[in-house]
């Protein structure tokens, strides 16, 4: 059976706040897969120290920002600079691979090619658009009814007056014709 094996494992997911933008006090990537929080314009995290052949590391960037990741001290990522960081973009799968001792490869899903989502000013203003439309058509669907309600109690009040009118006439009218007998 032909395939690669990764027998050292450093563990299942996890979530890690990514923070600052240098590789010294960002916090150091341990687990297998990891879900990298990445909120505002500069933030990072890092990779661990590697040998070849070891465990691959996933990282998943949310939140609004891409993030930065380091490699280990004097590592690189993908043939670069030595401490140079990698930038992984927001909702994308980044698999980093080691291939020597602190140098990582890294492999980029295919969303890499996808459009950011990020939602523009233009975005804002349609869906601030859209919510007033959906209010103003809730606040007079609710008018409307309010005001059918409103009409069906005063046709009840008049029908129940036109009926104690009617009572009222019968009475009299019952009234006189037994004086007249």
């Amino acid at each position: 059976m032909a395939g690669t094996s990764f027998p050292q494992s450093r563990g299942g997911d996890t979530g890690v706040t990514a923070v600052g933008a240098t590789q010294y006090g960002s916090p150091v990537l341990e687990n297998s897969t990891v879900v990298v929080s990445a909120v505002g314009s500069e933030v990072a995290v890092q990779l661990p120290p590697s040998n070849a052949g070891g465990p691959p590391l996933t990282v998943i960037v949310v939140g609004d920002a891409s993030a930065q990741v380091f490699p280990p001290p004097n590592g690189s990522i993908q043939g670069g600079a030595i401490d140079a960081p990698f930038e992984v973009p927001l909702l994308v799968t980044a698999t980093f691979v080691p291939v020597t001792d602190n140098d990582w490869a890294v492999n980029l899903s295919a969303a890499a090619s996808a459009p950011p989502l990020v939602r523009t000013p233009e975005m804002e203003a349609e869906a601030a658009a859209k919510r007033v439309k959906e209010k103003a058509e809730v606040e007079a669907k609710a008018k409307a009814e309010a005001e059918k309600e409103a009409k069906d109690r005063a046709e009840v009040v008049r029908d129940e007056e036109d009926a104690e009118v009617r009572h009222r006439t019968k009475n009299k009218r019952h009234a006189a014709e037994a004086e007249a007998s």
